[in-house]
């Protein structure tokens, strides 16, 4: 039977804690606020929408949709406004998570005195910070690629010369 290895083990948490919910709950936060993120695709999708008008064609007896003359479209950061509070559970989690961590110190025992007493002074502040560094780090880096991808989507999308304007 082969074990699962994982990224984040006990190692950066404080000795005995139960790192893997943390885990679990940070991970369901940041993927609620990609989920939430999405609506970005419905604002493009109207954005694009008022980029065109419904013209009878004779020739070919039907509507056709035809780009306004002059047409703008909305702004790449007009449309993002707003997606970023969506990750601000994770974050204000994540921070949370270092008071969390020292305060567990107290609770177990009084460890706090033995840890304090250690001969590498850092080692009590690595404990309780490295875990939520190590996921503010990651969040923000996904974020980066997210919006990246979002971009990407937007030019893409947006007819070229609806984009001069910008």
């Amino acid at each position: 039977m082969m074990r699962r290895r994982y990224i984040i083990t006990g190692k950066y948490f404080p000795p005995g804690f139960d790192y893997e919910k943390e885990w679990k709950r940070a991970r369901v936060l940041f993927v609620l606020g990609v989920g939430c993120s999405v609506q970005f695709f419905f604002r493009l999708y109207y954005a694009v929408q008022d980029l065109y008008q419904y013209q009878f064609d004779q020739k070919k007896l039907k509507w056709v949709r035809v780009l306004w003359e002059g047409a703008v479209a909305k702004s790449f950061p007009d449309l993002l406004k707003g997606q970023w509070k969506y990750y601000l559970p994770y974050f204000l989690f994540l921070v949370a998570m270092i008071f969390n961590h020292y305060l567990y110190y107290y609770s177990t025992e009084k460890c706090i005195y033995l840890m304090k007493r250690l001969p590498k002074r850092w080692t009590l502040l690595k404990s309780c910070v490295r875990f939520p560094f190590f996921g503010i780090c990651a969040g923000a880096a996904g974020l980066a690629v997210l919006y990246l991808l979002y971009y990407i989507v937007y030019l893409i999308v947006i007819p070229g010369e609806c984009l001069r304007g910008q």
